[in-house]
């Protein structure tokens, strides 16, 4: 079976398709093998898809431990990856509940550059809005960011309901069933 030729078209669907759902960051060519943390380099894909990439690079690299614990670790305790993906998005969404906005009582604000976590009830200082830069975050994204502080989304806060993201005004209130965060969805 060319098990290359399976990865390399479910990588390709996952390129092209625009997704509303919960998803997963996945390294094309995995950073064991010479990858990068670049967007060329990353794809979305569902937690079942995810499951199957990584079962798929450790038939495809029999010999590279790293890529066989990558799958072994994902694999543990789940028998299929239907399992995985429902658990995946249970988590997402308990996670998004118990960690952001108002559960937890704090906030992640950033400038563009930086980022702090502070109590929700804090004044939003001048030039920081709501959100949180990542330690990997490529420049590109930054750029992006540092748009939004002059821009439209300065008095804008992203919401959640488990299954989508959406920015509301930082005076409206959050609907029920929604949560003050973002979780890891596509927009």
């Amino acid at each position: 079976m060319n098990y290359q030729n399976i990865y390399d078209r479910l990588i390709n669907k996952a390129k092209v398709r625009v997704c509303s759902f919960h998803t997963e960051n996945h390294h094309i060519i995995p950073k064991c093998i010479g990858g990068n943390d670049n967007d060329e380099n990353l794809v979305k894909l569902t937690p079942e898809e995810h499951y199957v990439a990584h079962q798929l690079l450790a038939k495809i690299h029999k010999d590279n431990p790293k890529l066989i614990y990558a799958a072994a670790m994902m694999m543990s305790n789940r028998p299929n990856n239907k399992i995985y993906g429902w658990i995946k998005r249970k988590q997402a969404i308990a996670y998004s509940k118990q960690y952001t906005g108002r559960k937890s009582g704090y906030m992640w604000i950033t400038n563009g550059t930086d980022s702090k976590i502070v109590k929700n009830t804090t004044p939003i200082p001048e030039n920081w809005f709501l959100g949180r830069i990542g330690r990997k975050q490529s420049e590109n994204s930054k750029a992006k960011i540092s748009k939004s502080v002059k821009g439209k989304y300065l008095n804008m806060k992203w919401i959640t309901n488990g299954i989508s993201n959406t920015r509301i005004h930082k005076t409206k209130e959050i609907p029920p069933g929604w949560y003050l965060g973002r979780g890891s969805y596509k927009k």
